[in-house]
């Protein structure tokens, strides 16, 4: 039977169509269970703490999925693949989909192409039927990509090539306006993210290495936070903090780092950690805790978690194998872990998996 509702968007209607996929109704000990192959890939958390995206990619040409799971406790439920518009087939192996950031409202912003054309914007919700286009080429032309929300839901920011390599654009949704924030036609910029109340926003330059820079959205002031040997890169606040990725020490040295929000008070959280495929430091939604794993292959059965305000770093000791991904959700007091992980040295496909950590915390 199909139940069809209706979502609003700030005046946008979508016609959406809840669907039985065909899984079980709860997984098994906490692993989220998308019923096909592939590594499951980069868990975003939506803001209360009610579902993931997730990604899924099996490395054979096929593309890049995105699925969107109902957690209830530790259990997954309502498990949904993410369908772009306009593919050929009900689900085109050709389309990527990927980079999720949640909406206060409850829907996930992310980035889509189909059968190799360029990236766009879409949003969808959990239990819709059919992602739809969030900005239509003729207002806002080009390959868009990294989407953020602000807390407050009114400004979407994300990267277009329109006017060069990547630049930092800022959509108000009340007003209509796009605005282009960066103008450096030499160098690209990847991984907006925005502050607590919205008025300014982080990103990186790419150039000979990658900088971390914070952007006054109204003024256009721009002020680097941090330069130095090598990259700099995925930032993210945390109260008066940024947190970020440097490979200052060496290629494919990986350090976790916290700086103040004026660029000061620079200290290392967690020497030569995994970096994640392409998500920003995992950082809890008070900004009290943060989750990382380590380079280290000996180290790999376990996740780690550090109070950025300094304190004792906690272990999070699992029966698995390669623990990669991890990312913090908050449901009201609740802290909850998803990562990912192979079952054994010796297993096909990467799983993913959520665990309440709150008596650890």
């Amino acid at each position: 039977m199909k139940t069809t509702t209706r979502f609003w968007v700030r005046g946008i209607a979508i016609a959406g169509v809840v669907l039985s996929l065909g899984f079980s109704s709860f997984a098994d000990a906490g692993q989220v269970k998308f019923g096909t192959d592939g590594h499951a890939i980069n868990p975003v958390w939506s803001l209360d703490g009610k579902h993931l995206a997730f990604e899924v990619n099996t490395y054979g040409g096929d593309g890049i999925s995105m699925y969107f799971a109902e957690i209830a406790g530790v259990n997954a439920k309502n498990i949904q693949r993410v369908k772009l518009p306009g593919g050929g087939g009900a689900y085109s192996s050709q389309q990527v989909v990927m980079n999720a950031a949640w909406h206060p409202d409850g829907l996930a912003v992310f980035e889509g192409s189909n059968s190799g054309g360029k990236f766009r914007l879409y949003f969808g919700q959990p239990g819709g039927a059919m992602a739809a286009e969030m900005l239509p080429t003729q207002k806002a032309p080009g390959n868009l990509q990294f989407p953020v929300v602000a807390p407050n839901g009114g400004l979407l920011g994300y990267i277009s090539d329109q006017f060069g390599r990547g630049d930092v654009m800022i959509w108000d949704r009340n007003s209509e306006k796009i605005s282009q924030v960066t103008k450096t036609p030499g160098t690209s910029e990847v991984f907006p993210t925005f502050n607590a109340n919205g008025t300014k926003l982080l990103f990186v330059r790419k150039g000979t290495d990658a900088s971390v820079h914070e952007v006054d959205i109204a003024s256009g002031d721009e002020v680097k936070i941090v330069a130095d040997n090598g990259d700099q890169t995925r930032p993210v606040y945390a109260g008066d903090k940024i947190l970020y990725f440097s490979s200052e020490r060496g290629e494919g040295k990986w350090d976790l780092m916290v700086v103040n929000s004026d660029g000061t008070g620079k200290k290392v959280i967690a020497k030569e950690v995994k970096l994640p495929e392409r998500s920003r430091p995992a950082v809890t939604a008070d900004g009290k805790y943060v989750s990382y794993v380590y380079a280290d292959p000996t180290k790999d059965t376990s996740l780690y978690i550090k109070p950025i305000a300094g304190g004792d770093e906690i272990v999070v000791t699992t029966e698995f194998t390669a623990c990669s991904e991890p990312a913090i959700g908050m449901n009201g007091s609740r802290y909850l872990l998803a990562f990912t992980a192979l079952p054994s040295n010796d297993s096909d496909w990467r799983f993913l998996y959520v665990q309440d950590v709150s008596d650890k915390l």
